[in-house]
């Protein structure tokens, strides 16, 4: 998760966040919307 420590989310934010991303594992489109959602790049995630 180094990647967040460098964002202004707070950690409840970045908590949902992970858990998004890995529910979301390999699937196609998941990543960039919450990627604009969040406002990370997608390397980020």
């Amino acid at each position: 998760m180094t990647g967040l420590h460098n964002t202004d989310l707070t950690t409840s934010q970045k908590i949902e966040f992970s858990a998004k991303v890995l529910a979301n594992q390999g699937l196609h489109g998941p990543v960039t919307q919450m990627s604009q959602e969040y406002g990370l790049s997608r390397p980020t995630l």
